[in-house]
């Protein structure tokens, strides 16, 4: 519900929680000031929020937008961000790249009618999109200059030990995996030991 306030093409509120960047975010941030109000200052609390709605442009939440948001979520006091991305009621598998299991979700569906309308007209629904590692890292970026004292976590096809290092070098907290893990639980496990043995070095060394 916070990301339909905050997304331009969702949100078409003409009260004061619609229209500018302001408005669109005084619903997220009266939400964030009441769970921190309910759980106090020494309960942690992580937002996680688009950096992309992944719509066309002219609908699409703006950088500057994106930027606001972050800014003004730490200053609510948020006490890290996590940086996402889509709209899966309105773009498919936008946020979710690489080819997509059009025929796994036709036999999945139950009706004969849905069945043949995805199958004809599936590819335009739920488009393909080229995979790319680590595909919020520009958006990403932008966040982590924009904030300036709470950690930042990218996720979103971050899927080998390069990429990972990369972020923590370039200041991220954190990173998040989903389906790397899900499809390979096991061959991640390496990854994720020397990772962490990395990370804790950084700590050490004050990085």
């Amino acid at each position: 519900m916070n990301i339909q306030f905050l997304c331009p093409f969702t949100n078409t509120r003409t009260d004061e929680y619609g229209g500018s960047i302001t408005n669109r975010l005084r619903f997220p941030l009266r939400v964030l000031d009441s769970i921190r109000s309910a759980v106090g200052t020494d309960f942690t609390v992580l937002v996680k929020m688009n950096v992309t709605d992944a719509l066309p442009r002219m609908f699409d939440t703006s950088l500057p937008d994106v930027l606001e948001t972050a800014r003004a979520l730490e200053t609510h006091g948020a006490d890290a961000l996590v940086l996402s991305g889509g709209t899966v009621s309105r773009s498919g598998f936008g946020m979710l790249l690489g080819d997509v299991p059009l025929w796994d979700m036709v036999q999945a569906t139950p009706s004969w009618p849905k069945k043949a309308a995805l199958l004809c007209f599936g590819w335009a629904y739920v488009p393909s999109t080229p995979y790319r590692e680590a595909f919020f890292r520009g958006y990403a970026r932008a966040v982590l200059k924009a904030v300036t004292s709470i950690p930042v976590c990218l996720l979103g096809g971050v899927s080998n030990r390069s990429t990972i290092e990369g972020a923590l070098e370039e200041g991220f907290a954190f990173v998040q995996m989903a389906r790397s893990c899900a499809v390979e639980p096991m061959g991640m496990r390496p990854v994720h030991m020397e990772v962490l043995i990395v990370a804790f070095g950084m700590i050490l060394s004050g990085h």
